[in-house]
């Protein structure tokens, strides 16, 4: 295999794997002529996603299936092609999603598809794409595009609030024109999270939209979707927003939700930015030049609805999730990551056992503190002491690329201000002095 050929593989199989600091480490380290053109759209696809910039991603993804999918292997051309309805479904594009499930049609019209051997198989999957196409277009009809608006003569910061634990963020808001309070979630993959008992007393009805279960605290919960006509918070108007409303929100020890309504990363991403400051306790969604020019940031980047960022921990790349509703400690470290790099960091082995509840998870885990851990955000920035970094040992679940968390009380623990910048895929931080 040439050296080319190599380098486009492995870039290939690292931007599908959805490591995108790796991928992006390769990419600018090797000869941009040992690049396959093929490799090169798809990495170009790749990185528009990571960057929040769909219009894009999904330019070269459809340059990328009409231009190369010929030469792909017959048994992973459906792994690109998945790509395209993956992208729609995602950003709720349903018209887009319709294009897509008439491109995979076209194919399966064309060889070797449409070749006798194929003949059945093609036939059945016809059939359910077709299925898939009604779905889409009832949708479409159902669920309208979210898009955000800025008010005039509306204040563009609104003070914020910590719930009853003391932790996470609320904020006023009025949701089709009635008051409430919302809290901000980074590590919620669905736009908005309500429970019954306040939907219905905000007079939010049930939509026809395939939606029946969501795992809660690690239970299969009973929801249904809500259409919210608009969502009003500091001077940005949220149109079309689609509510999830959970029936049961009690954890699997009875504990009970703490808050009201979650406003999720796919809201969230749809601002310009979300700009925190900690010490007069307000925030703005707003993208100024002056807000990105703070003295240390890191990059961001965004896979599947959820939001990912790369730390140093005593020299040792780490990547995180960045999850604004987790509380429990600054970063939290699952024991995969830690275990090969244990010698190089300080212990407390007062060990105890905590209960992990997310949205997604729920499980028991035994965790040990580390103490005064060196924290980069990139390669020059300043270090930063950090304690109460938690490893979580004995994790029943596999985490994929992430080695943990970073939470909350990180960005409030090193900084003035924290500017979440979705435009330039950064995180701005106005340090604290160290």
């Amino acid at each position: 295999m040439s050296h080319a050929s190599k380098s486009s593989d492995l870039l290939l199989t690292l931007l599908l794997q959805g490591r995108c600091f790796e991928a992006r480490e390769l990419y600018d380290s090797i000869d941009k002529d040992s690049i396959s053109p093929a490799a090169q759209t798809f990495y170009n696809y790749k990185n528009c996603y990571f960057n929040n910039n769909i219009e894009k991603a999904r330019e070269y993804l459809n340059s990328f299936i009409d231009s190369y999918l010929d030469v792909i292997p017959l048994d992973q051309k459906f792994i690109f092609l998945n790509l395209l309805v993956e992208l729609e479904t995602e950003t709720r594009d349903y018209l887009e999603l319709e294009n897509s499930y008439v491109k995979i049609l076209n194919i399966l019209d064309s060889p070797p598809f449409c070749n006798p051997e194929y003949s059945q198989w093609s036939e059945a999957q016809k059939k359910t794409i077709n299925e898939y196409i009604l779905l889409a277009k009832h949708n479409r009809n159902i669920v309208p595009q979210m898009r955000v608006s800025t008010l005039d003569s509306v204040p563009s910061i609104v003070k914020f609030s910590y719930d009853k634990t003391g932790s996470l963020i609320n904020c006023s808001a009025s949701l089709n024109k009635r008051n409430c309070q919302v809290t901000l979630d980074t590590g919620l993959g669905v736009p908005c999270l309500i429970k019954q008992h306040t939907a219905d007393s905000l007079g939010l009805k049930k939509i026809d939209f395939q939606l029946d279960s969501l795992d809660f605290n690690g239970i299969p919960t009973a929801v249904y979707a809500t259409m919210i006509d608009s969502l009003d918070i500091a001077d940005k108007r949220l149109y079309n927003l689609l509510g999830v409303v959970l029936q049961e929100t009690h954890d699997k020890k009875g504990k009970e939700l703490p808050v009201n309504i979650i406003l999720g990363l796919p809201v969230l991403k749809e601002l310009d930015g979300i700009y925190i400051n900690w010490g007069k306790q307000d925030i703005s969604f707003m993208n100024e030049d002056e807000k990105s020019s703070n003295s240390d940031y890191i990059d961001i980047y965004i896979l599947y609805n959820c939001l990912y960022s790369k730390l140093y921990l005593n020299n040792h790349p780490f990547i995180g999730m960045v999850d604004i509703g987790y509380v429990a400690s600054p970063i939290s470290i699952y024991e995969k990551y830690f275990k090969p790099i244990e010698n190089d960091f300080t212990i407390d082995n007062n060990r105890h056992t905590r209960q992990i509840g997310t949205i997604n998870h729920s499980y028991s885990s035994t965790v040990i503190s580390l103490r005064e851990v060196d924290v980069k955000l990139n390669c020059n920035s300043n270090t930063y002491k950090i304690s109460n970094i938690d490893v979580e040992l004995d994790t029943p679940i596999t985490f994929g690329i992430k080695d943990g968390v970073i939470g909350l009380s990180f960005f409030k623990e090193i900084s003035k201000s924290t500017y979440i910048d979705f435009q330039n895929m950064k995180i701005n931080i106005n340090p604290l002095k160290f």
